[in-house]
């Protein structure tokens, strides 16, 4: 059990007796398997402000994405001699004051990214990506969907909303519940525990 958070004059001294009471378990059982059928159907949810935050994180522990996003196009005819690209990367990563990756792991991100190395007449090329030139302008929707600011996101989260209570989970009927003997105890949860949400 977790340490009582409450006063002592405020706790359930015989919790622990409640809780192995046949009826408490019968309820706590279905408040689990419904739960875990909602789970099932809707998943556990998401919060637009934790996956910007998430995503900006990301892409601040990557020392590649922003190179990637700001210095270079990719598209099936792109094509950049592999010397070129590591000239411009390392460039960058001076200008960033970012320790760059090596060779290897710069490749890893741009096979990711659907792009292949080639060998012709000698030089070594990635083909699908290429440098921008001086008069472009980066692609802003090749970053990550949405903006930090603001928060807008182009696609929403399916998920549900996470408004639920223990007692809404546990007072819809099913067969062979406990009935009163379930809405008393969620009752009790959410006074002792809080609700579930």
């Amino acid at each position: 059990m977790t340490p009582a958070l409450r006063p002592k004059a405020e706790q359930d001294l015989f919790l622990r007796e409640k809780l192995s009471a046949p009826a408490a378990q019968s309820a706590i059982l279905a408040w689990a398997v419904r739960g875990c059928r909602d789970w099932l159907e809707h998943g556990l949810g998401t919060c637009a402000a934790v996956e910007a935050s998430t995503a900006a994180y990301h892409e601040e522990q990557d020392r590649s994405g922003g190179f990637l996003r700001d210095c270079c196009r990719f598209g099936t005819v792109e094509r950049v001699a592999t010397k070129e690209l590591t000239r411009a990367y390392l460039r960058w990563c001076e200008d960033e004051n970012t320790k760059p990756l090596s060779g290897k792991d710069l490749g890893a991100r741009l096979r990711k990214r659907g792009c292949s190395d080639t060998k012709s007449n000698g030089a070594r090329y990635w083909c699908g990506v290429r440098l921008l030139r001086d008069d472009e302008e980066p692609d802003t929707a090749a970053g990550t969907a949405g903006t930090a600011e603001g928060h807008q996101f182009p696609r929403p989260s399916p998920k549900r909303s996470h408004e639920a209570t223990s007692r809404d989970l546990l007072s819809s009927a099913d067969p062979g519940d406990p009935g009163e003997d379930e809405d008393t105890f969620a009752d009790y949860v959410e006074r002792e525990v809080g609700p579930c949400s």
